[in-house]
């Protein structure tokens, strides 16, 4: 019995114990690789099963790249909303900006709102691509 994985029972086939054996062997990998930063490899197929040990190691680099693309959402995440609340009180103020007398003298009013509009729009497309990638698991930059 494997004591990494509870589902493992002492009857399982040849095949499935080289599955569990690649995906098990992945995620040691994976974990040892993160804690030290030192790349020691776990891959060691079984001989005569290597289809399934590969498919198992599959498996578990697959779950392991969607953790790191949903990890990898949170920055833009933050950064879109942090532009897009600039954005929204830039508008604000371009707006007033616009209407004010100054804006006749100067002419800067209409910069300010067209600027904070770019910034509120840019805020927002990181704001969405951050919350494809963090739910989703799905990075936008694959094509």
């Amino acid at each position: 019995m494997d004591k990494t994985n509870p589902a493992i029972t002492h009857t399982q086939s040849p095949e499935e114990a080289a599955y569990f054996r690649g995906y098990d062997d992945c995620k040691k990998s994976n974990k040892k690789n993160l804690a030290s930063g030192i790349l020691e490899s776990y891959y060691a197929p079984v001989i005569g099963y290597e289809a399934q040990y590969q498919a198992g190691w599959n498996k578990a680099q697959e779950e392991e790249d969607k953790k790191t693309v949903r990890r990898a959402g949170v920055g833009p995440l933050i950064i879109g909303a942090c532009l897009l609340i600039v954005g929204i009180v830039g508008l604000f103020g371009g707006f007033a900006m616009f209407f004010s007398p100054v804006s006749e003298v100067s002419g800067l009013g209409g910069y300010a709102f067209l600027s904070s509009v770019a910034i509120a729009l840019s805020g927002l497309g990181l704001l969405i691509k951050g919350l494809v990638a963090t739910f989703s698991g799905r990075d936008l930059d694959d094509k």
